[in-house]
């Protein structure tokens, strides 16, 4: 077992060698004296190309504020988070709004779809927000939706689709633009169990296909499609797969 463990992580570690995400004592800090609300403590982690991650923890634990960290939604109080190399905190908004959209596909429990438009609409809006529609977004958005197996219901509105539908509508909406890491928030929090494993083997392809998969979730069965898993409590890491991997590996 112990040698079946060492080769999955001498595997694991010898496929990912580009650091995308290098967040070093990470603060978040809410409020003010007698409202002052530590959230986030000094979260150091770093996340590799073409990993997938779990981000685990009970409701209160910095998971939701880590993600928002990660995404480039909001800035650490202290602490420094680098991106593909740049120092977030070095970033204008413009440069923070043009990273978000070419670089991270976001992914929520709620789907956050326009309710009166239509799948393909809906899917082509990272182009409309950013001026760079072409005549080629229709069919990428097009092809994206067949992707997930949505060819069919590229005119149905949300409100004619199932959970799982609209779900997949959002994933399609997130990697319109080709982005190189996926960050989902609770992804499967509002459809059943068989529609969230659906969805979660679509992530498992689309890490296969290279993604760098960042999973926010309190459930363990969830977090098991990961190949990694973060754990954190209080506003700390209380654990990360990855180090026990290389632990196994350096003592065999």
């Amino acid at each position: 077992m112990v040698e079946a463990e060492a080769e999955e992580g001498a595997d694991h570690l010898a496929r990912h060698t580009n650091t995308v995400i290098e967040a070093k004592d990470l603060v978040k800090t809410y409020g003010t004296g007698d409202t002052k609300v530590d959230a986030l403590k000094g979260v150091s982690l770093n996340i590799k190309e073409g990993e997938f991650v779990a981000i685990m923890g009970p409701s209160g634990s910095g998971k939701s504020t880590l993600m928002h960290l990660l995404g480039c939604l909001d800035q650490s109080t202290s602490g420094t988070y680098k991106l593909d190399g740049s120092t977030i905190k070095d970033l204008n908004d413009n440069d923070l709004a043009r990273i978000r959209n070419e670089k991270i596909g976001f992914i929520f429990q709620q789907f956050n779809l326009l309710p009166r438009t239509s799948s393909l609409e809906n899917v082509m809006l990272p182009f409309t927000y950013t001026g760079h529609a072409n005549k080629n977004a229709r069919k990428q958005a097009e092809e994206t939706l067949r992707s997930v197996g949505l060819g069919k219901h590229f005119y149905k509105r949300p409100s004619e689709l199932s959970g799982g539908e609209q779900q997949r509508v959002a994933i399609s909406r997130a990697m319109i633009n080709n982005p190189s890491i996926i960050l989902a928030d609770e992804p499967t929090g509002a459809l059943d169990t068989k529609t969230g494993i659906e969805v979660l083997n679509i992530f498992q392809k689309l890490n296969k296909e290279g993604k760098t998969i960042i999973l926010i979730t309190h459930e363990r069965d969830i977090a098991a499609f990961a190949k990694r898993r973060i754990h954190l409590r209080d506003g700390l890491v209380e654990s990360d797969s990855a180090k026990k991997k290389k632990e196994i590996i350096e003592s065999t």
